[in-house]
């Protein structure tokens, strides 16, 4: 199983409770630290960031299922929008959203539905209109939900 470990990062001279990054390294957790804080703290230098190892933050993603191995790019990053797992630089927000909406006569769509990863089209009637909507919603699964962490954790844990 993909892990990503957890860190905790402060600044050198400031008394508050630490903030939390998961990264592969410290060197990637003290980065992207520093990159949340340039905006407000534009004099702020990577060095004056401190990073400790945080076990209790680890992120640890699911093995990509042997029935799911055989996506298609195209296919991963749908169900990665879906999942809203597609930022690699804000892991807090992978799994914020679970909604695809598209035509809902979309083969590949269709597709995912038949494999068990997705459910849908909601939001058409029989003809395939679909009202007042641009175009019907797909969701994620339960399985589908977990194909997309395990993707994230092949991604990022790379």
């Amino acid at each position: 199983m993909p892990t990503l470990k957890g860190y905790a990062c402060w600044i050198e001279g400031y008394e508050h409770d630490p903030a939390y990054q998961v990264a592969t390294k410290a060197s990637k957790a003290r980065a992207a630290y520093w990159r949340d804080l340039r905006d407000v703290c534009p004099d702020l230098k990577i060095f004056e960031v401190h990073v400790r190892r945080a076990p209790s933050h680890d992120v640890t993603f699911p093995d990509l299922p042997s029935d799911a191995c055989d996506i298609s790019d195209r296919e991963r990053d749908i169900i990665l929008h879906t999942f809203g797992g597609g930022s690699h630089i804000q892991p807090h927000q992978w799994g914020y959203r679970n909604h695809y909406c598209c035509a809902p006569g979309e083969p590949i769509l269709n597709g995912l539905v038949a494999r068990g990863l997705m459910t849908g089209p909601h939001g058409a009637d029989k003809n395939g209109d679909t009202g007042m909507w641009v175009g019907a919603f797909f969701y994620l699964t339960d399985k589908g939900k977990m194909v997309a962490r395990a993707l994230i954790g092949q991604r990022e844990a790379a």
